[in-house]
């Protein structure tokens, strides 16, 4: 008998079993894939470091999500990596410092949290996506936009839409108003909520009228940027929103069909990002199926990345592959099977005669069965084995 207690995992972590482990397998691959030809090359940073190195390179705001411990070696305190994109940050910022830029460099790994969410209830999952350092033209965001799209087209996302927000904006109309920190932070919480009544009523400041407008103007990017510009705004505010129209008329001419749209109000996930933030969005997932957007490096570079959610993926994926698997039987031969490899199919081979080549295909978990020197799916078969 199993003992129960040696098989449990602590909350948050799970095994990933043969299809999901596969099937994540052929994800980072194909999308590793993707970003390289683009001319991001890999790199693999370690999933332990020094406290004081993550937390240097961007990564203070992740502090109270990070698993710590004591290296009994130095006693000196280390932490799992709940991010890779700060190690990206720190790599460009030392080893690489002498590279030409702009540098571009792609990675895959898994990360551990401490807290989980309802939308994402694990604390280790794969995060795997690409960084473009040293640019800081509004070109740089489109290239990582458009390159995140096009790599989620490949691996069969369909109807992906952008969701554009700007995290410095209302922190610089907050400045400009010459509110105090706490009363920003009450302004934040309630654009979080989208709590419209509550704006209206603050007392602290008039002009509430602009974070009225930020909430009006979630929607598509030309009614957001029509209502944004009706605004009497700082020459810095308005840099941002020119920043925006910029970006937005380059994406529509790479990806004329998609649909872009706007939420100022949008701040999480956004912690250390310092200008234009995205998230990417199908309605073959529930969640966000990533998210990117500019930040600074620890040496104050100027960088756009992009990680893909592979938990949301893995659920497209194996949608896509039903109906993919086909059964090979015992006496099909080596080439036969290799032309349906090559073909896309993916192909389960019988080690024995079959009594019941539809039971075994069910069991096996088989949409075809290669029958008659052709693929056929089991309907047809149990017709056939009647």
């Amino acid at each position: 008998m199993i003992n129960k207690n040696n098989i449990l995992l602590p909350e948050g972590l799970k095994d990933l079993l043969i299809e999901e482990a596969s099937d994540e397998f052929e994800l980072v691959k194909s999308l590793l894939e993707s970003f390289q030809s683009s001319g991001y090359e890999i790199v693999k940073p370690p999933l332990i470091e020094h406290e004081d190195s993550i937390l240097n390179n961007v990564g203070k705001k992740l502090e109270e999500n990070m698993f710590k411990l004591i290296d009994p070696k130095t006693q000196k305190t280390l932490c799992l990596r709940p991010d890779i994109t700060i190690q990206i940050s720190r790599i460009a910022s030392s080893r690489l410092l002498n590279v030409s830029r702009p540098l571009r460099l792609s990675y895959s790994g898994d990360i551990l949290r401490l807290r989980t969410t309802q939308i994402r209830p694990e604390r280790q999952f794969n995060q795997t996506g690409f960084e473009l350092i040293g640019e800081e033209s509004h070109l740089a965001d489109i290239e990582v936009i458009s390159l995140a799209v096009e790599s989620l087209k490949k691996i069969g996302v369909l109807n992906i839409s952008i969701d554009l927000t700007l995290p410095t904006f209302i922190q610089t109309v907050c400045n400009d108003l010459d509110l105090s920190s706490e009363e920003t932070a009450v302004i934040r919480g309630l654009l979080d909520k989208k709590d419209l009544a509550s704006l209206r009523k603050l007392k602290f400041t008039k002009e509430t009228n602009i974070f009225e407008s930020v909430l009006n103007s979630i929607g598509p990017v030309t009614k957001a940027l029509g209502i944004l510009d009706s605004l009497k705004l700082s020459d810095k505010a308005k840099n941002l929103i020119s920043h925006i129209d910029d970006v937005y008329k380059g994406l529509k001419k790479d990806l004329p069909d998609i649909i872009i749209t706007l939420d100022l109000s949008e701040l999480n996930g956004f912690e250390y990002h310092t200008g234009l933030g995205f998230s990417l969005f199908s309605p073959q997932a529930k969640s966000e199926l990533g998210k990117g957007g500019r930040y600074l490096t620890s040496n104050s570079e100027s960088a756009v990345g992009f990680s893909v959610y592979l938990d949301s993926l893995l659920k497209i994926s194996i949608e896509n592959k039903k109906g993919n698997r086909i059964l090979i039987p015992l006496a099909v031969s080596f080439e036969e099977s290799k032309k349906l490899r090559d073909a896309g199919w993916l192909t389960v081979k019988l080690y024995k005669e079959s009594t019941n080549l539809y039971n075994d295909a069910v069991n096996l978990r088989c949409s075809y069965i290669f029958y008659g020197n052709e693929p056929r799916p089991l309907d047809q078969i149990r017709e056939i084995l009647r």
